[in-house]
């Protein structure tokens, strides 16, 4: 049986920053879908839809629920409620059934309040929703739900989506396929998009509507380009990239996220393997994190712009409209204001 579903969107998750630092969670492409849409997905959908969130989130999460969702979709700004018990609270009274909130899913199928400024030490807060829902702390769904944290667990969960769902070639009928292009492997391309001579793509791979690529553009495995996006002579391996983003020259983009209207300068190489094959370790703010990954390239916010000859060390991050000078090597992330 489908279920109402309340999904929050209550505050930014810094750790993911910069990738998250303009757009909520549940707004992060995982091959080229919304991770909101993966959710619900996971779930076997839903009777109908709350989404409770701050007023920055509830523009971009409202417009994708409302364009992308089937299901009836009710908005609630939280600035309009007490605190957050409440404001699931009032949504119980809107929807008919079983609530289930989609932000305190663990992958284990655990119900929890992940919003840990509104649990006491005991944990009182959490049960007190729970109970306002009239739910337990008891798993009442157990789904393979994608609870990200860290920018790189997003290259994870898009290696894992990519293998689970493109397993032979979808073809968009207006997608245009030059003479001399290569495809091994299964690859998904969307309407509109050109893939140019001498281009060799091996998936999985999914590209989205309006990509132009190549000429001589070699996509390896595990790569998600968003809508928009223009690529050259560019090696692009185990990568995500946000819509209308950009690298036509010579560059190699490895195992890195790429945010929304990114401009890739010319022989940009983002470094992506330890010397001694071990794995990479990384800033979170002031401490270092490890990411479990011998593989780790680059993290660019939104309107990032990469100056010729720019060279990244692993694991480091450009905040949103940061730059970089012609041949810099970054060393160190690089935040905005």
């Amino acid at each position: 049986m489908k279920r109402a579903v309340v999904i929050t969107a209550l505050t930014k998750n810094e750790r993911g920053f910069p990738v998250t630092s303009t757009r909520p969670y549940g707004a992060l492409l995982v091959a080229n879908t919304p991770l909101l849409l993966h959710q619900l997905r996971a779930m076997g959908g839903a009777s109908s839809v709350v989404l409770i969130a701050t007023a920055e989130n509830l523009s971009a999460l409202g417009k994708l629920a409302n364009d992308r969702l089937a299901e009836p979709v009710t908005l609630i700004d939280v600035a309009e409620l007490d605190d957050v018990a409440n404001a699931l609270a009032t949504a119980s009274y809107l929807l008919p059934g079983d609530l289930l909130p989609l932000d305190a899913l663990t992958p284990e199928g655990r119900l929890l309040l992940i919003e840990a400024k509104h649990e006491s030490e005991e944990g009182g807060a959490a049960k007190a929703l729970l109970a306002t829902l009239g739910l337990d702390d008891t798993p009442r769904l157990v789904v393979d739900a994608l609870r990200l944290n860290y920018p790189w667990e997003l290259l994870s969960a898009n290696e894992r989506v990519l293998e689970a769902t493109v397993r032979e070639n979808v073809l968009a009928r207006d997608a245009v396929i030059e003479p001399g292009v290569t495809m091994k492997g299964a690859v998904h391309i969307g309407s509109g998009t050109v893939v140019k001579t001498g281009s060799y793509l091996e998936g999985p791979i999914s590209l989205g509507a309006g990509c132009e690529i190549g000429p001589f553009c070699h996509l390896r495995p595990h790569t998600s380009i968003a809508d928009g996006c223009r690529l050259g002579k560019t090696e692009v391996v185990d990568c995500v990239l946000f819509p209308n983003s950009t690298s036509k020259h010579v560059a190699y983009l490895g195992h890195s996220v790429v945010g929304e209207g990114v401009n890739i300068g010319a022989f940009t190489v983002t470094s992506d393997y330890r010397h001694d094959g071990g794995v990479h370790r990384t800033f979170v703010g002031e401490r270092k994190v490890d990411t479990g990954r011998k593989k780790v390239g680059a993290f660019l916010g939104d309107n990032v712009r990469t100056g010729v000859g720019t060279l990244f060390y692993p694991g480091r991050k450009l905040w949103p409209r940061m730059t970089t000078l012609p041949g810099e090597i970054v060393t160190h992330d690089k935040r905005g204001e």
